[in-house]
């Protein structure tokens, strides 16, 4: 019976050394992220090796299941050179990429903090064109994707020669051999032997949800979004008290002159960076001299990790609730009324300016969709000699040429300019290469040229007549979490979303207002202070006007957070449970204090569940046009 089981030997040989090479992937994600989750205690540490164990298993058997098959075939054919050579192909391909997805992984955490998902391919077209900076910036990365290779390829010969052909091939040991393998790989494959299989939010269940990156991986994470399932209804309230506790329709009596608008979007600027929002100097003097004459709102916070998210939470009063982006998800031809859409219903002229490659993240197709008519990138610019290499044309140039041609527009207008230059690779101008000083992290010195394109806009704009009669609104897309965080309070993952806010207006009184405030509520407070005189639908409530009880929330991996300026609440829809923490004392969430202050868990708990109903209802029935 021994020679009868050669291959199976060989098959347990050959997962053993797969699992050795994800735990050698998670060992350096962690090195590598570490600030991002802080010191393992050695029971955390076993924890996540302990699920670790069981999503690298399934993840291995998921990935080589036409390996597993093939090679356990109860036919002596599977001894042939031929088809061993084949089967040594399949192996290296299959796993080569899931060894890639995870390395890469690695060093993409640290832009969205949260492992690949399936809306990773709808950068295919920008990956490719970035692949040679990646190349060269993170050389480290190919090296070690190719040494795990390599030392893959060398471990399965060893492990393949241990599979020798038995003297007498028996076809009834050997099926039921197959079958014993077929039912362990099917196991293997759930993680687990109970009804449900193993997913991803497993991992927060067992070393918590701070920790829970640490123990999933990205192949496992990026398997379970592709065939992600659409909005569920949810049933938390009648619909008569839904509407009460989280009210949908808005309508503001505000007078105001017919103000122009534009609104700037600033790339991966984090509140960290900016001096007025810190005690601390920052990277941005214009704007921490442009804060003086502003509204500021020090509690502000970005919907989501990614560029399209913030585009449609600034821009549409979208929420981040959904995996993937509603512009490639099943939902992309739902109605999305944005700014435009409302304020070309009052005469105004719209447009957007970002300096990318045309096409780029689906910025062409989701403005026009929210309505703004006409759109200016990277071809509209027609000069090539700005072109960065990576994205697009740099900030400076390009703020200078969306002056020029805002002045050619028909008042009233509504503009938004989306920045790129402080997106990695972190492009500066030869011109200004010695002009602004580097910074602790790589960003820093991109920050201090788009802040100084930020003040060469004004500059340009100052002298033009619309200039006194425009509201200038100036936020970022997401944030940037650092390696290193000026403090706790940015370790914390509210921390991680909060980005700038300032209204300007010439004339109009500084000021600040800590009010919570994120990015979805900017399309009602526009449309709020420039009188738009009909009612809206709208997530988001004006921060002029008196709304209750206000909470930041958004969703990563179906994990839902809602937070105030004292209290964070986790809450896990499929489970319906939550946790409560006081994070601005406790920025790693260690202590869930829902027992000392069941009243406020009840509260918040209450809260989410509204957004969540509201939310999938009104996507799911294309409820957002008037």
């Amino acid at each position: 019976m021994k020679k009868q089981l050669t291959h199976a030997y060989a098959l347990f040989l050959l997962t053993g050394t797969l699992m050795m090479v994800f735990l050698l992937i998670r060992i350096v994600f962690y090195l590598y992220n570490h600030s991002f989750f802080g010191m393992v205690s050695l029971p955390e540490a076993v924890n996540i090796m302990l699920c670790g164990f069981r999503m690298d298993l399934s993840s291995i058997i998921y990935v080589n299941a036409l390996f597993i098959l093939l090679y356990s075939l109860p036919f002596p054919f599977r001894y042939h050179n031929t088809y061993r050579k084949m089967l040594f192909i399949l192996f290296i391909i299959t796993n080569g990429i899931a060894v890639f997805i995870n390395v890469a992984d690695i060093f993409y955490y640290p832009f969205n903090t949260k492992h690949l998902t399936v809306e990773v391919f709808s950068l295919l077209s920008d990956f490719a064109r970035l692949m040679p900076e990646f190349l060269t910036g993170y050389w480290y990365a190919v090296v070690l994707f190719s040494v795990l290779l390599f030392c893959m390829g060398l471990l399965y010969r060893w492990a393949d020669a241990k599979n020798n052909p038995p003297a007498v091939f028996h076809y009834l040991k050997q099926t039921l051999i197959f079958l014993v393998i077929a039912a362990l790989s099917f196991c293997g494959a759930r993680g687990s032997m109970g009804r449900k299989p193993l997913l991803p939010i497993a991992a927060s269940k067992a070393v918590g949800f701070t920790k829970a990156p640490l123990a999933t991986n990205a192949v496992f994470t990026l398997m379970f979004s592709v065939n992600k399932p659409p909005l569920k209804e949810l049933s938390y309230f009648h619909p008569d008290s839904l509407a009460t506790i989280f009210p949908l329709e808005k309508k503001y009596e505000r007078k105001t002159e017919r103000l122009n608008v534009v609104m700037i979007i600033l790339e991966s600027f984090s509140a960290e960076f900016c001096g007025f929002l810190n005690s601390f100097p920052g990277y941005t003097p214009f704007m921490d001299s442009l804060a003086r004459h502003s509204i500021v709102y020090p509690n502000m916070y970005a919907d989501g990790e990614r560029s399209i998210k913030g585009l449609s939470a600034v821009l549409a009063g979208l929420p981040n609730l959904m995996e993937e982006e509603i512009i490639t998800s099943q939902y992309q031809t739902n109605c999305l009324p944005g700014i435009g859409y409302f304020l070309k219903q009052m005469g105004y002229h719209t447009s957007f300016f970002h300096g990318g490659i045309n096409g780029t993240m689906n910025f062409d197709v989701f403005t026009r969709a929210a309505g703004f008519d006409h759109y200016f990138g990277k071809n509209e610019y027609g000069n090539d000699r700005d072109y960065d290499g990576a994205w697009g044309i740099t900030d400076e140039e390009f703020f200078l040429f969306a002056a020029r041609q805002i002045n050619s527009f028909p008042e009233p207008f509504c503009t938004a300019i989306f920045s790129l230059s402080s997106h990695h690779p972190f492009f500066i101008p030869e011109k200004h290469r010695n002009r602004f000083p580097e910074g602790p992290e790589p960003i820093h010195k991109s920050i201090r040229y788009a802040d100084y394109a930020l003040r060469q806009f004004f500059n340009a704009a100052a002298s033009a007549p619309w200039f006194s009669h425009t509201l200038f609104v100036i936020t970022a897309d997401h944030s940037f979490p650092t390696q290193s965080p000026a403090n706790s309070f940015y370790a914390s993952i509210a921390g991680q979303h909060r980005i700038p806010l300032l209204l300007f207006q010439q004339g109009i009184p500084p000021a600040t207002d800590s009010v919570m405030v994120q990015q979805h509520d900017l399309l009602p407070s526009v449309l709020d202070y420039l009188g738009y005189p009909h009612q809206i639908k709208a997530f988001g409530n004006s921060i002029f006007s008196a709304s209750g009880k206000r909470y930041a929330y958004f969703a990563i991996h179906s994990t839902c957070y809602v937070f105030d300026n004292r209290f964070l609440l986790v809450f896990q829809p499929e489970t319906n449970t939550s946790c409560l923490y006081r994070y601005p004392e406790d920025p790693a969430l260690k202590e869930d204090v829902s027992r000392q202050f069941p009243g406020i868990r009840q509260e918040m708990e209450r809260y989410i569940k509204a957004v969540l109903q509201t939310h999938n209802s009104v996507i799911i029935h294309n409820r957002l046009c008037p």
